[in-house]
């Protein structure tokens, strides 16, 4: 299968797809939305949040965005509240690693 030869190009392509259906303006809006997040659905089962963190984050929005498309308002804003969670949880990760990072010795000193 594609998907276990090349993971993480069939997940962007997945991606791509959620958008273009989210997007399009042609057809049935409910039949392109189902489709649109068909599609981000597939794209997270290969970018998680441990390993692909940032394009993990922006699929989610877009999820997210598409159920308020969708009019799905309370799931919507539970995909909002935890993609929140997650970067809430990055930022005190990243900031105490920068309050406790030492400065690097300068070599050129002597």
């Amino acid at each position: 299968r594609t998907k276990d030869k090349f993971p993480l190009p069939w997940a962007r392509i997945r991606n791509s797809l959620g958008t273009s259906f989210s997007r399009r303006q042609r057809g049935d809006k409910n039949y392109n939305l189902n489709n649109a997040l068909t599609h981000y659905e597939s794209a997270l089962t290969v970018f998680t949040v441990e390993q692909n963190f940032f394009e993990f984050i922006a699929i989610k929005y877009n999820y997210a965005l598409t159920l308020k498309k969708a009019e799905r308002f309370s799931e919507a804003t539970a995909a909002l509240k935890t993609n929140l969670e997650y970067l809430e949880s990055w930022k005190q990760v990243n900031t105490s690693f920068e309050e406790n990072e030492q400065p690097s010795p300068d070599l050129e000193k002597s």
